[in-house]
Order: structure tokens, then C-alpha cells, then sequence
């Protein structure tokens, strides 16, 4: 289960390469992306330049899928966690109502929070030496 769970999540650290290109100049960034930006620059009432924004973004998701597959610390995985959860916020404003944009974001959230309860050593088949 927990390895199912791992990649189901991995897709979020191929998103995050287009972002970090974004951010380093290496692709253009159009319009979608940019009220990304501007939707978290209002929030904050401050003006965050989207290369910034897109290269803290990007980074944090490789961080937190890095920590789900054990290599940095468990509490890392906020990286995948915290992001969907910005996004499923940040669909629910452009969402008509009834609509359920924001449902796969947060249903994504808690398959990667998941992780946390499940033990790695029941998924691999081997018990840990102590």
C-alpha cells in the first residue's frame, strides 16, 4: 500500500520540473501560471515575483517527494502535502458553485499524509534489524 501511495504522489515532482524551469528563464511562462502567482500575491498583500514563487514551489515539491521515498526526513513530505492543499484553496475561488475542482487536490493531500501512518518496513515484506 504505502508503495502504491508513493507513486501515486510521484507525478507532483514532474510538475515541478516545468516549474523550476519557469524559474531559472529556461521556459516561457504563460498566463495560467502567472495568476498562480498573482492569486498567492494577493492573498499575501505582497508582491511575490513569480520566479520565486515558482522556484520555491517547484523545489518543495522534489523536497517532499524525496522525503516520501525515505531519502530526507518524514516531516519533509510536506512538500507534497502543503502544496496540494494551496491548490485545492486556490481552485475553490475560480470554482463555480457545486463544482468539485477542488476535491482531487485535497483527496491527493491525504493519500500523501497517509504515508506518515503507514510503516515502511510492512510494505517492503522485511521486518527492521533493531
Amino acid at each position: 500500500l504505502l508503495t502504491t501511495l508513493k507513486v501515486l504522489c510521484l507525478p507532483t515532482a514532474l510538475v515541478s520540473i516545468p516549474m523550476l524551469l519557469v524559474a531559472v528563464g529556461l521556459r516561457p511562462v504563460d498566463d495560467d501560471q502567472l495568476s498562480m502567482a498573482q492569486f498567492w500575491s494577493d492573498l499575501a498583500g505582497v508582491a511575490i515575483p513569480y520566479k520565486f514563487f515558482f522556484a520555491f514551489v517547484g523545489t518543495g515539491k522534489l523536497i517532499g517527494n524525496a522525503a516520501m521515498w525515505g531519502y530526507l526526513p518524514k516531516w519533509l513530505r510536506l512538500g507534497v502535502v502543503i502544496p496540494a492543499l494551496c491548490g485545492s484553496y486556490m481552485h475553490s475561488h475560480d470554482a463555480p458553485a457545486g463544482s468539485f475542482m477542488k476535491i482531487p487536490p485535497i483527496l491527493f493531500a491525504c493519500m500523501a499524509a497517509s504515508t506518515w501512518f503507514l510503516d515502511d518496513s510492512e510494505d517492503s515484506g522485511k521486518t527492521k534489524k533493531t
